[in-house]
């Protein structure tokens, strides 16, 4: 607010590019939205992996594996998160800092 006083401009658009530069990539744009269009991206992002889910289901179904089969092998895979979770904690945080279940 300070700024905008005393007659400065603040921006968070990101600068224009220069002649030749290439255009940002969709993973740069995706990480520098906010508010409702990183809301539309999430969205989106859900929209696309449940479609394509549903139509690798459909191919291992018609293939002859058995629904009960493919649903245990999708969340037994769930399991693979949390040891995932608990090593980036400890890459972050060091051996020190780190008190596993935030004890």
């Amino acid at each position: 607010r300070g700024d905008a006083l005393r007659g400065e401009m603040r921006s968070d658009a990101p600068a224009p590019r220069r002649a030749g530069e290439p255009p940002p990539s969709l993973l740069h744009a995706v990480s520098t939205m906010t508010g409702p269009a990183l809301g539309y991206a999430f969205i989106l992002a859900v929209c696309v992996i449940w479609v394509g889910g549903s139509f690798l289901v459909e191919s291992l179904e018609g293939q002859g594996l058995s629904p009960l089969l493919l649903t245990f092998i999708c969340n037994a895979l769930f399991v693979v998160l949390l040891p995932a979770y608990f090593l980036n904690e400890w890459m972050l945080m060091g051996d020190k800092d780190w008190r596993g279940w935030g004890a």
